[in-house]
């Protein structure tokens, strides 16, 4: 399968996208590089971004025109929201490698929503 997301350059400095740059964050919590940052994820980010999957599953389950797709769009989802959950737990306690392996997951997750919402937008 192609790694979705995209790279742009701007001013010498990279800017990536979608699950590409889920992946990128965890490769640069693994080596470390993100310390003094992962409390702020920890407080802000993987909230936030918990609840933004948590709302866009419930608006994609609650659609009129639901599908098959679409239900398991809503699902993975809600998957997405609990593992951005257990992100923030491990990055409050400084669980580096944790945090790296369940972004991972996520970006997993990423690519499966975006095919099942696509395919369930399409039907």
């Amino acid at each position: 399968m192609k790694e979705k997301g995209r790279k742009y350059s701007i001013e010498g400095s990279s800017l990536y996208t979608g699950p590409l740059a889920i992946k990128k964050l965890a490769e640069d919590i693994k080596r470390y590089k993100l310390r003094r940052w992962l409390r702020f994820y920890a407080t802000f980010t993987f909230r936030v971004s918990a609840q933004r999957c948590f709302d866009s599953a419930m608006f994609i389950n609650d659609t009129p025109f639901k599908n098959d797709y679409l239900g398991k769009a809503s699902e993975t989802r809600m998957k997405q929201a609990c593992r951005y959950g257990n992100c923030q737990t491990e990055a409050s306690i400084m669980k580096f490698s944790k945090v790296a392996k369940t972004l991972e997951e996520i970006a997993e997750l990423e690519e499966k929503f975006e095919v099942e919402l696509e395919k369930g937008l399409s039907a």
